[in-house]
């Protein structure tokens, strides 16, 4: 049998195609077994059918549009080559897997989570197993070693950085905070965890076009501004009705200290603050009913949470344009922008 072409030159000169689609269906030649054999049905099943169940599921794929996107504003030749968005996707599903897991979460967009579906050890599994696909992915897309290398310190930086505000996420729990120290943590925690995601995304493309630095340093600077912009719109998306039954209300009821909470904390006084702990620690303990503890949060901060963000997004597409200039892609960019904004909330 021939070795397949490098993923780089397997993309239909007609049109782009989603990231996932493609990554679904290069899922096999990285594994290293005859897929047909019992072994290939055993590693299907207790891997990439679990796998599949989160690359398949519909998103927002903003992620991927952007390393296309940053690769034609980077300069690119072509068509951005299909393993390059896919590699930045693959990692977000897996983080998905993983974040569920560590919440508990029910339900993933519209379905069942993959630990609810398959069990704990294998989504875990893989989770972990996109993580490190994505490192192979591109490899294969064979670019100059120095490129190469470029973007697997960045990815690997990222992981770390990640990994890291995943933790304070999950360890914080905002009934044990003092007022003034909540801001300064969701900061730290959405730069590291969303910000420096969403900087890889807008990095990678550039990076692979081999686009000048400054145009990389710009790309990834908005792409972090950009990030922390997402993790504002997430939480206040947790907090509203439009959000999926089963997620509304879930960083809430785990008591996440979010940018709801570090937006309350700057417009409420001491003791408004510790009177919301106590609601907090009673929905803790078993309260059911989560609503009137959300709605005292969107009461108090009003529009000042979507006022930030667009402040936020409007001061990172403007420090962009400074560098790019006036590129016909900014429009492209600045709707694909406007169009998540008003999809979170």
């Amino acid at each position: 049998m021939n070795p397949p072409p490098p993923l780089a030159l397997r993309r239909p000169a007609e049109a782009p195609r989603d990231a996932m689609a493609f990554a679904i269906e290069h899922l096999w030649p990285a594994i290293g077994v005859e897929r047909e054999s019992e072994i290939g049905r055993a590693v299907e099943a207790a891997l990439l059918e679990p796998a599949r169940s989160m690359l398949d599921r519909a998103g927002k794929r903003f992620r991927g549009h952007l390393v296309d996107l940053c690769w034609q504003l980077g300069g690119g030749r072509g068509p951005c080559p299909d393993a390059l968005p896919a590699v930045i996707e693959v990692i977000h599903a897996g983080s998905l897997i993983v974040d569920d897991i560590e919440d508990d979460s029910p339900e993933r967009r519209g379905a069942p989570t993959v630990h609810r579906l398959f069990g704990m050890p294998l989504a875990l599994n893989a989770g972990n197993w996109l993580y490190f696909w994505s490192l192979e992915l591109l490899r294969e897309l064979e670019l100059p070693p120095e490129v190469e290398l470029d973007l697997h310190r960045r990815l690997g930086r990222m992981l770390v950085q990640g990994h890291a505000g995943q933790a304070l996420d999950i360890d914080t729990d905002v009934t044990h905070l003092r007022r003034g120290e909540v801001p300064e943590h969701v900061a730290a925690m959405s730069r590291l965890k969303t910000g420096s995601f969403m900087a890889l995304a807008a990095a990678v493309g550039a990076v692979a076009a081999q686009a000048p630095q400054r145009t990389v340093d710009a790309l990834e600077s908005f792409g972090m501004a950009l990030g922390q912009a997402l993790q504002m719109l997430d939480d206040l998306g947790n907090l509203v009705a439009r959000r999926e039954c089963p997620k509304r209300y879930e960083d809430l009821r785990h008591g996440k200290a979010n940018w709801p909470w570090a937006w309350y904390a700057e417009v409420v006084g001491p003791v408004e603050w510790r009177r919301a702990q106590a609601r907090l620690a009673a929905l803790r303990d078993g309260e059911r009913d989560a609503s009137p503890l959300a709605l005292e949060l969107l009461g108090r901060i009003g529009l000042l949470g979507r006022q930030r963000v667009h402040s936020l997004l409007v001061s990172a597409f403007d420090d962009l344009k400074a560098v790019t200039g006036s590129h016909p892609l900014l429009a492209a960019l600045r709707a694909e922008m406007e169009r998540l904004e008003n999809s979170y909330v």
